[in-house]
């Protein structure tokens, strides 16, 4: 698994229109989908994100991104992702819902954004990027801030000041191409399905399916390959 710590700030992408505003400024959302996408698509950047999210009704004007345009980015890149509460956690410590995010992040198969409030984080709402958790700390990606406090936090210093939590499903694997690999719209031969192009040889591919010899690849594509000519990676 391969993240990236994309920031809003970065000038190769900041003054980019979204929300009304830029991605400097109102960001966080597309920025941290970016960090989890990078694991899927090493060509994604958070100019890539916003502009799909500012297209397709995730962004709230003025107001950054919807919560539920948060799930919505997610899956268009290939996520398996749910919003965790629809009520606030602001305040509230030792939530049900807290202990259940961390818990699915520490065990391997998950990770997670968060949406923070007022705090070291922000001044009013602010998504992060949760990519690991242990027994002690919770390691994050913060799209806008690169102090060390917002990036490595314990529970008791990050629980209280947590909004909203999205939980995010890990790939079940990796592969990469050995040569040119078929897209295939159904886990079948290639008599009896249709191919929609090829992987080219070479290609690392994240898979969240298994049927048989086939494998469900996670991106924008809903396509299924033969995992003949693949290798397993990481």
């Amino acid at each position: 698994m391969s993240y990236k710590n994309f920031k809003q700030t970065d000038s190769r992408w900041s003054n980019n229109a979204y929300s009304g505003y830029t991605i400097k400024s109102q960001g966080c959302g597309p920025t941290s989908i970016a960090d989890a996408v990078y694991d899927l698509n090493k060509k994604i950047t958070p100019a890539k994100t916003a502009k799909w999210m500012e297209e397709n009704g995730c962004s709230c004007h003025g107001s950054g991104t919807y919560y539920s345009g948060m799930v919505k980015g997610l899956k268009h890149y290939g996520y398996e992702a749910m919003q965790c509460n629809y009520s606030s956690l602001y305040g509230k410590t030792n939530t049900a819902v807290a202990t259940d995010f961390l818990k699915k992040i520490k065990s391997g198969k998950y990770i997670g954004i968060a949406c923070m409030g007022k705090s070291i984080w922000t001044t009013s709402g602010h998504y992060v990027f949760i990519r690991k958790v242990s027994e002690g700390h919770i390691y994050i990606y913060d799209p806008y801030n690169t102090s060390s406090n917002c990036e490595l936090t314990t529970r008791n210093q990050w629980e209280k000041y947590v909004k909203y939590l999205f939980l995010i499903k890990k790939p079940l694997g990796y592969v990469v191409t050995d040569r040119a690999v078929q897209k295939r719209v159904a886990p079948k031969t290639l008599a009896k399905t249709k191919t929609v192009g090829k992987f080219a040889k070479g290609t690392r591919l994240a898979y969240d399916k298994v049927q048989g010899n086939y494998l469900h690849i996670m991106g924008v594509e809903d396509v299924w390959i033969h995992k003949k000519n693949t290798s397993v990676t990481i």
